[in-house]
Formats: C-alpha cells, structure tokens, sequence
C-alpha cells in the first residue's frame, strides 16, 4: 500500500509540475506572438 500510495503522489506531483511548464511556456510563446504582432 506504501509504495502505491508513493507512486500515486508521485505521479501527482509530475504531472502538476507538466501542467506548470505547459502554462509557462504558453504565455511565453503568447506574449511573443502579441509582440510580432505588434511589430507588423
């Protein structure tokens, strides 16, 4: 039960810290085409 309980948090962990860097590099890459867009 240990080990599942582990495994469980683990994953939870790994897959906010995905979440993370998928919204990170979102707004990244937004506010990078708001800036071209405002260049053209």
């Amino acid at each position: 039960m240990r080990w599942i309980d582990y495994f469980i948090k683990n994953k939870i962990k790994k897959d906010r810290l995905r979440m993370f860097n998928w919204l990170v590099v979102g707004s990244l890459f937004y506010s990078k085409r708001r800036e071209v867009v405002v260049e053209m």
